[in-house]
């Protein structure tokens, strides 16, 4: 009779906690949903914009670049995969991939390096004047980019720009600069030296995320400055440089804006990038069809150098 008493009594116990445990577990997963809930009110509106005009447009691009397209009846003729024929054998494409492949090696010699030396100056400074000038070095980057070249447009202008001015100095002749088939891609690449922008700040926000007890530790072990940059903060935003490095070179492959703007693709084709000639092919030589067919290619060659970029990460982390 004890022992029935016992685990009558047991019973009764577990009886009382289950509704508690019940209104617990109850309670938790309404949390999570509205927890969700205000998750989507937040993220929904982007994402569908997202969608729209990320996704759908480039999918859009994919069916077009199936027809020979007519604008006054969409989508035109069906011709299979002829326009990546006409791209892929075209030695005007081929030209323009190359001239996007150089800037982006330009880029990388004189202007991608920069804001990171800027940056860890920028870290020796005290806390005062490092606010200021990362302000100072951020603020241009809140200008129109089209000021900014509209000034480098005068800048290399060859009859009263500034750079025939400056080399004049030192008794050399004037140069054609941006109408020079040799000088044009080093014109666009040159103002990389001043460095700034937004780079700087998400390097000096990588810098100031290392542990500061590594750096006091080394100069109690009598490290110097550059060794200290060599083997503690390099290392330690090496993720973002390779973070950056990636979106230098996709960059580097969509170029227009600034060679639209200084250039217009000159002289002749010395400065036309992949994205100029979508440009030209889609809307100056009206074969909407082929500039399509451009521009999935252009896509499929970016998932390449990303999807090789993920590969080397995985099998370094692997080693």
């Amino acid at each position: 009779m004890r022992e029935f008493a016992e685990t009558a009594e047991s019973v009764e116990a577990q009886e009382a906690v289950l509704p508690e445990h019940s209104e617990k577990k109850n309670s938790k997963r309404m949390k999570n949903i509205r927890t969700l809930l205000l998750s989507l009110l937040f993220v929904g509106p982007t994402f569908i914009l997202f969608l729209v005009f990320g996704y759908i447009v480039n999918f859009q691009s994919l069916f077009y670049s199936l027809f020979s397209f007519d604008y006054g009846n969409p989508p035109g003729t069906f011709i299979g995969f002829q326009n990546y024929a006409a791209v892929l054998s075209s030695v005007e494409f081929w030209q323009s991939l190359w001239v996007s492949a150089k800037l982006f090696l330009l880029s990388v010699l004189l202007g991608f390096w920069v804001p990171i030396v800027q940056a860890i100056f920028l870290n020796e400074l005290g806390k005062k004047s490092k606010s200021v000038f990362r302000y100072l070095y951020v603020l241009p980057a809140a200008l129109p980019s089209i000021a900014n070249m509209t000034v480098w447009s005068y800048i290399w202008n060859p009859e009263y720009g500034l750079a025939n001015e400056f080399i004049s100095w030192f008794g050399i002749g004037p140069q054609l600069w941006l109408q020079s088939e040799t000088q044009v891609l080093w014109c666009l690449r040159i103002g990389g030296l001043l460095g700034g922008g937004m780079n700087i700040l998400l390097y000096s926000v990588a810098i100031n995320g290392v542990n500061p007890e590594i750096y006091e530790a080394a100069k109690v072990d009598g490290a110097s400055l550059f060794r200290c940059v060599f083997a503690i903060t390099l290392p330690n935003i090496a993720y973002m440089i390779k973070l950056q490095f990636l979106l230098s070179l996709t960059g580097a492959l969509l170029a227009f804006d600034d060679v639209y703007i200084m250039t217009k693709g000159g002289p002749g084709t010395a400065s036309t990038t992949v994205v100029m000639n979508i440009y030209t092919k889609s809307f100056s030589q009206l074969n909407f069809g082929q500039g399509m067919a451009m521009s999935v290619v252009l896509t499929l060659i970016t998932m390449i150098f990303v999807a090789l970029q993920i590969f080397v990460k995985r099998r370094n982390n692997d080693g």
